[in-house]
């Protein structure tokens, strides 16, 4: 996978759109630098962002995390890369900055993501579809790739230099082994989860070791060692079980002879029980015979009382029978007085009504006859006087259509006359601005000349900031060059002390040893230092002794001072080489501005300053700026003009098109207007009132008169009415009455005949009837009906009762109920005494039974968990190392695997890097398992100069990174060659510089291109500035008020 280009906006630190064209790079590896803090490694953060969508980073960054401090936009990266020679586009972006009720502002952290395809198609499907066609694009994981793209140099130096208890934790960072960690964890959880089933399964049994009852002391003393043991003896329960189970039999068998007992007694409870039922029978039959006696005697004394009740309830149905019919015979009577009365009524008022109606008949005939002459007259004013006002509103119609006319006529005259001067009007402007239009040809050509000197004012501007740089830097490093000289000559004079010091001190030195030598000097005796034994001249000795430690002391500070004076010399003498190539640098810049002012045209009456071309570059866009100004105007009169001779172009014809429209209207509106003036003619000739006002109020006579001898009918025709009703309905009476009246009279005779007949049927007088109507109540014969039945049915039931019951106690004596109850509770007592003996055995027997069989699977189920506990605690034991045997935890196992692993490619690295002296070692699996945790994962590094092994902590600065670069790169070689996908042809290098001296940093810089390679290319990412004389391609991140900002040098 090989980068094109990196968009970056509202990312980060990065507020504004920045690009980064990777396709710039022509070197195999370029610095990424700025200061800490500015969006360095935010760009691998970007890549990462953009591919995967989250943080390159283990620190959990997601979605908002990336939105830029410094506004409010959506963040939004874009990266095109090159896979198998195709090529694809990922944007991804967040959504939109949205607002909560509370005025936080927030940003979603649902992604918006697309793919772009090497043919140029986009990848649809949801953000989940599209990242995994991503990851099968790329062939690696985001883990996979963060380990791959980029080497954290600082943390395999970190891992170098850390004690042996420390490795632990940065190799579970590197190798992402916390996944063994978290098995062990969650072993020990089973372990614990399972420990507490085994002691819930260890309850349980104490629980049905103690609910088992049985009176035995061996048993009790089994039971109690259970119960109260910490963990349960597996021999104790299988006694206690054997036990148990002998107790069971042996119950069955008592439990049946209970049983057995119980049932007999029962049997002869039952029989008692039957006798006595029979015997309490025999008794309630004697004590009902005894009662239904009793109950037949009393009855019978109202025999004759019930008696005279039933013949006066048959008199009581008989006299109001005879009462209605006497009801009937008067109600009849009444009617026919009435229909006679009322037949004479009706003789009388007939030939009243017959002469009023004949008057009212005659008086309706001589106003229809009256009404239908005035009606015709009234009928034909009423038709002239409704056509007259047709013809009076024809004419107001015809009069404003008139004057409609002449206003549209008139308004199409102006109209017409005001188009023609419009299109003259518009054709002497159209022509104006063509000739405008003409004048400004060649804006094309000013506006592509003004583009090119903007650009070469772009290009003046960044000469000049350019140029400001290096004078600055040239500054600094002259001041820097000041000081190093200034520091190399203050050493210079101390060392050049300390020497004379030196050679004084020595001087003395010698001489008083000299002096105390010759203090002991003797004739004849042989000098320590010459070996003469004459001493013509002996030295003397001057009082001062200088001693050899202080000579030695003074030597050591010569020493420091002379590696001070040349480190200070190295120093001096690196700037100075930093400030010639800079001033060179700087002079090349001069002359490169020089000769583009020059090429300008311009005269130079002095020397390139910065303040000068700052003033040139000021000049040249101001009049940039008038010119821009100038053709801005120009433009906008071009565009008006052309807009409005295209514009006119289209009136002209509309006007044209206008014109004919309203020739033609004219046209109509003329003959329409005659044809209104002839029709309003013939209007006039017609009408027979002056005015509508006259025809309306005639047409209203006319209609009022009509209707008021229309009402005056009306009304004649209701009295006739009125009064023809009550005739006919008092005709139809008298005939009613007439046919009725004998009808009723022969009804009153046939209802007089049935009163008679009954009252002679019935043997009762109308005095007699009349007396019991109106001492009872009709109801009252019902009542007494009744209560004979009633007696009957008493007296029939108690008959019936008497003889059955004889029939039952014939032959049989009164039986002893109080002495057979005694003998059956006697017989209950005793067969309660030995139910509750049987159900307090079966209770027990039930209650050990289920305690045993509870016993037996609780026992089952402990030994069952109890396996599966071992099982967890043996692998516990062994994956963490706390089983003993000098067992790795399994952590530190995987560790050592991926670790050996490493090692076979990143000694490969490491001995190229070293030509071979260096080889990096792991104790041995023997060493390793002996001290386990505390060194199994320590690093040796063996020297094929010495043929021995030393700990990487003793390696010098420019040997650890060296030693820290090839475990990286080998830890990324494996991971290449794990995965079926090609690694990235970028390699990111965040930090891990700053320890090494100029020598070091040259040769690790010459390391990492040789592992680029051609294909692949290395960004170093590091706040290191003197890495910028290593490293040729630089992009330089700055942080400014707006965010971060990238230039490339």
């Amino acid at each position: 996978m090989k980068p094109l280009s990196l968009t970056m906006e509202s990312f980060g630190s990065y507020l504004k759109k920045t690009e980064i064209d990777f396709t710039k790079i022509t070197e195999p590896i370029f610095l990424i630098t700025g200061d800490t803090g500015a969006g360095k490694s935010t760009i691998f953060d970007a890549i990462v962002f953009a591919l995967y969508g989250k943080s390159s980073s283990a620190n959990g960054k997601e979605g908002a995390d990336f939105k830029s401090q410094y506004g409010e936009q959506k963040p939004v990266v874009t990266f095109k890369f090159i896979k198998n020679n195709k090529e694809y586009i990922v944007t991804r972006s967040l959504r939109e900055v949205k607002k909560t009720k509370n005025g936080v502002r927030m940003v979603g952290t649902n992604t918006l993501l697309s793919l772009t395809l090497s043919d140029g198609t986009e990848f649809l499907g949801k953000v989940a579809d599209i990242e995994r066609k991503i990851e099968e694009i790329i062939g690696i994981t985001k883990e996979q790739f963060t380990q791959v793209a980029m080497i954290a140099q600082g943390e395999f130096i970190a891992l170098l230099r850390a004690k042996s208890d420390n490795k632990k934790e940065i190799f579970r960072k590197l190798f992402h082994t916390e996944k063994f960690a978290k098995l062990i964890d969650k072993i020990k959880e089973k372990r614990k989860e399972i420990k507490d089933e085994v002691e819930i399964a260890e309850n349980l049994c104490k629980k049905d070791v103690s609910r088992i009852k049985i009176d035995d002391e061996k048993f009790l003393n089994l039971q109690n060692a259970i119960i109260h043991s910490k963990s349960i003896n597996i021999v104790c329960l299988e006694q206690i079980l054997e036990k148990a189970e002998t107790h069971l039999t042996d119950g069955e068998n008592k439990k049946d002879l209970l049983v057995k007992e119980v049932a007999a007694l029962k049997q002869e409870r039952d029989l008692l029980k039957e006798n006595l039922t029979k015997d309490e029978e025999l008794k309630k039959n004697f004590d009902l015979l005894k009662s239904a006696e009793l109950n037949l005697n009393e009855l019978l004394k109202d025999e004759t009382t019930i008696k005279n009740n039933q013949k006066l309830s048959e008199d009581i149905l008989k006299s109001y029978e005879l009462k209605n019919t006497y009801d009937n015979f008067k109600n009849l009577e009444d009617k026919i007085n009435l229909l006679k009365k009322n037949l004479a009524n009706e003789e009388t008022i007939l030939p009243v009504l017959k002469k009023k109606l004949s008057e009212c008949e005659k008086e309706l005939i001589d106003a229809e006859n009256s009404n239908k002459t005035e009606n015709a007259r009234l009928q034909e004013i009423i038709e002239k006087a409704k056509s007259n006002i047709s013809i009076f509103d024809e004419l107001e119609k015809l009069e404003n259509e008139l004057k409609k006319a002449l206003i549209e006529l008139k308004f199409e005259d102006e109209r017409k006359k005001k188009t023609e001067e419009d299109r003259e009007k518009l054709r002497e402007e159209t022509e104006i601005k063509k000739k405008e239009l003409e004048a400004m040809k060649g804006i094309d050509a000013r506006r592509e000349k003004l583009n090119a000197e903007e650009k070469e004012l772009a290009k003046f501007i960044d000469d000049g900031k350019e140029l400001k740089n290096i004078e600055e830097a040239l500054n600094k490093l002259r001041e820097n060059l000041r000081i190093s000289q200034k520091d190399y000559e203050s050493k210079k004079a101390e060392l050049n002390k300390l020497e004379n010091e030196y050679k004084e001190k020595e001087t003395l030195f010698f001489d008083s040893q000299a002096g105390i030598l010759a203090k002991n000097l003797k004739d004849g005796e042989a000098c320590p230092v010459c070996g003469s034994k004459n001493h013509p001249a002996p030295a003397r000795f001057n009082g001062k002794e200088i001693k050899k430690e202080e000579l030695d002391s003074l030597s050591e500070k010569i020493k420091k001072a002379r590696d001070a004076r040349e480190f200070f010399a190295k120093a001096a003498e690196k700037n100075n080489t930093s400030f010639i190539e800079k001033e060179e640098q700087y002079k090349r810049k001069k002359e490169e501005i020089k000769a583009a002012v020059l090429n300008k045209n311009i005269e130079l009456k002095e020397d390139i300053t910065l303040e000068y071309f700052r003033n040139f570059c000021v000049n040249f866009q101001r009049s940039i700026a008038d010119k821009k100004s100038v053709l801005q105007n120009d433009e906008i009169r071009e565009k008006n003009a052309k807009e409005f001779i295209a514009k006119s172009e289209k009136t002209l014809v509309d006007l044209e098109k206008e014109k004919e429209v309203s020739d033609k209207k004219h046209l109509e509106l003329s003959q329409k207007f005659s044809s209104l003036m002839g029709k309003k003619e013939s209007a006039e000739k017609s009408k027979n009132y002056d005015d509508k006002k006259s025809a309306e109020s005639a047409l209203k006579d006319a209609k009022e008169k009509m209707n008021e001898a229309e009402t005056n009918l009306k009304n004649l025709r209701m009295r006739r009415d009125i009064v023809k009703s009550k005739f006919e309905k008092s005709e139809t009476l008298k005939t009613e009455y007439k046919e009725n009246l004998p009808k009723e009279e022969k009804e009153l005779i046939k209802v007089k005949n049935v009163y008679d007949m009954l009252k002679k049927k019935y043997d009762l007088s109308e005095e007699e009837w009349q007396n019991i109507t109106n001492a009872h109540k009709r109801e009252d014969s019902k009542t007494l009906t009744e209560k004979v039945r009633n007696f009957d049915r008493e007296k029939s039931r108690f008959m019936g009762s008497v003889a059955t019951l004889k029939n039952r106690t014939e032959g049989k004596t009164y039986p002893n109920i109080d002495a057979l109850k005694n003998t059956l509770a006697e017989k209950d007592k005793i067969l309660g005494e030995k139910e509750e003996e049987l159900s307090g055995f079966k209770e027990n027997f039930a209650a050990n039974k289920d305690a045993f069989e509870s016993l037996k699977k609780e026992k089952k189920s402990r030994e069952k968990i109890l396996s599966l506990y071992q099982t967890y605690d043996n692998l516990a034991n062994k994956l963490s190392s706390s089983a003993g045997g000098g067992y790795l935890d399994i952590e530190t196992y995987a560790q050592r695997y991926y670790l050996s692993e490493i090692l076979s490619y990143a000694n490969k690295r490491l001995q190229k890097m070293t030509d071979g002296e260096y080889e990096m070692r792991t104790v041995s699996d023997k060493e390793a398992n002996e001290i386990r945790s505390k060194g199994g994962l320590d690093l040796l590094v063996h020297s094929y100069t010495t043929g021995k092994d030393r700990e990487v902590r003793t390696l010098s600065g420019g040997e650890s990174f060296l030693t820290a670069l090839a475990l990286s790169l080998g830890m990324a070689d494996s991971i290449e060659k794990r995965s079926v996908a090609i690694s990235p042809d970028i390699l990111f290098i965040d930090e891990g510089f700053g320890s090494l001296d100029t020598n070091a940093r040259r040769e690790a810089v010459k390391v990492l291109k040789s592992v680029a390679g051609k294909n692949r290319m290395i960004a170093v990412i590091s706040h290191v500035s003197e890495l910028k004389q290593e490293i040729d391609t630089k992009l330089q991140v700055k942080k400014g008020a707006e965010g971060s900002f990238i230039k490339w040098e």
